[in-house]
């Protein structure tokens, strides 16, 4: 049964996150310096330490961005202050919530030049991934390197009006089911992962203009409702 959805909606005053239900949160990265230096206070001194390594300035912005977001949001979830989120991080740098907060909820980030997405669900794995639709890029060469058999066919599918949606398309997918299972690329170079379809529900939309997005969750796992959250009133 495929998951009802919603619009995008201002969230809630209070977060409220049923089992089977998923949360999917969208945000602008850009901001201005001043802003950035606001927004330091929430982060970690390994956040701070990372985000000072980047030499271009919109990148550290947007890093900051992306990571404040992330705290300020889950924060809303454990009812604790932004700064006192903690995470722990697999072998590949997947971050989880710490143990210590003894709580089912999962989270997966994604960004993309101007907009960060945010999946979160409860009591199972989500993986998301957004980009934004490049004109100028090659995706033949990509999709030659980097698809199995299965995606291949599925490429040549789409007319040539519809082809480089359609490589975006699979391309969110395949991340958005390697981030579930936990390293993203770094699982496998790509050629070799041959992930079983059927084992994932996807689910694609698109977030804004020329940015489109999926979200993956086990097949097991029938998610009954997707809300789509636009994030204006936290930060």
């Amino acid at each position: 049964m495929e998951p009802q959805i919603s619009l995008w909606q201002v969230p809630p005053s209070r977060l409220h996150l049923p089992h089977k239900e998923l949360h999917l949160w969208r945000f602008k990265l850009d901001m201005t310096d001043e802003q950035a230096d606001g927004f330091r206070d929430i982060l970690v001194a390994e956040e701070l330490s990372r985000a000072d390594r980047l030499r271009d300035r919109q990148k550290k912005n947007q890093f900051i961005s992306a990571r404040a977001h992330l705290r300020v949001i889950l924060g809303e979830y454990l009812q604790v202050k932004p700064n006192q989120v903690q995470f722990q991080y697999n072998e590949f740098g997947k971050p989880s919530l710490s143990e210590q907060h003894q709580s089912s909820l999962s989270f997966n980030l994604s960004h993309s030049v101007q907009w960060g997405v945010l999946a979160v669900a409860k009591q199972m794995d989500v993986g998301v991934d957004v980009e934004n639709i490049d004109t100028e890029l090659g995706f033949s060469q990509l999709a030659s390197s980097y698809f199995n058999d299965q995606e291949k066919l599925s490429l040549g599918q789409y007319s040539t009006v519809r082809k480089r949606r359609g490589f975006y398309r699979l391309w969110t997918r395949k991340e958005a089911q390697l981030k579930l299972l936990g390293a993203g690329f770094t699982i496998s170079s790509g050629v070799n992962f041959h992930a079983d379809v059927k084992a994932f529900q996807l689910r694609t939309f698109p977030i804004a203009y020329s940015y489109i997005c999926s979200v993956a969750f086990k097949e097991i796992e029938q998610i009954k409702k997707i809300h789509f959250l636009d994030l204006r009133s936290y930060l």
